[in-house]
C-alpha cells in the first residue's frame, strides 16, 4: 500500500479520528442473510448497505468531533465501486462532508474532499477489514500518525488490532463477527 494522503493540512490540523462504517456509523439490517451459509453473496450484501439505519449516536459523536475541529476518516472493508453511495449516506445523517470547507464552498467541491477522506478497499480485494487497516495504518506518514485521537469500530477482530497497534479504539457494540 502506497502511503497515505491525507485531505486535510496536518499541520494546522488538531487531530483526527478514523470511524467504521459499518456496524458503527450504520446499524447493519437484513442484509446479513447474505453473508450466511456455505455461499456468502458480498456483492448483494454491500448493494444493500443503502437500507442501513443509521447509528445516530456514533454519528453525533463524529458531528460533536466536528463541531470541535478535529478532522474525520471513514475506513471501511466497504468496496470502492460503492464510494459514492456511502459518502451520500454518511453526508446526508451527519456533517462529514460539511467538515470540507465554508458554507461558500460548492457542495461538488466539498463531496470531492470528503471521498478522499473515505478510505476502502478495491472493488475486488477480498483482504480481511483488519489486515486492510493495519496496512492503512502502516501507510500513515509518522506526523499524521502522530496526529490519530481515536478509533470508532465494532468489529472485536479489528478493535483488537488497534489496540495492538496502541491506537485508542471505541468500540461502539460487540461485533463477534
Amino acid at each position: 500500500m502506497k502511503t497515505v494522503k491525507l485531505p486535510f493540512d496536518l499541520s494546522k490540523s488538531k487531530g483526527f479520528f478514523i470511524f467504521d462504517v459499518d456496524g458503527t456509523c450504520t446499524i447493519v439490517g437484513d442484509r446479513v442473510k447474505h453473508l450466511q451459509g456455505d455461499e456468502k453473496d458480498w456483492d448483494a450484501f454491500y448493494d444493500a448497505a443503502v437500507e442501513d439505519l443509521p447509528n445516530y449516536p456514533v454519528l453525533r459523536v463524529m458531528d460533536s468531533l466536528i463541531a470541535q475541529g478535529y478532522d474525520i476518516v471513514l475506513l471501511t472493508g466497504r468496496p470502492d465501486r460503492i464510494r459514492w453511495s456511502t459518502i451520500e449516506y454518511i453526508s446526508r445523517h451527519s456533517t462529514f462532508v460539511e467538515q470540507f470547507g465554508s458554507s461558500h464552498m460548492f457542495q461538488a467541491d466539498k463531496l470531492d474532499l470528503a471521498q478522499r477522506a473515505l478510505f476502502m478497499p478495491a472493488t475486488r480485494d477480498w483482504t480481511p477489514d483488519y489486515k486492510f487497516k493495519r496496512n492503512w495504518l502502516h501507510s500513515l506518514p509518522e506526523e499524521a500518525r502522530s496526529k490519530l485521537q481515536g478509533v470508532f469500530e465494532d468489529r472485536d477482530r479489528v478493535c483488537q488490532m488497534w489496540r495492538e497497534e496502541n491506537v485508542v479504539c471505541f468500540q461502539v457494540q460487540e461485533g463477534k463477527y
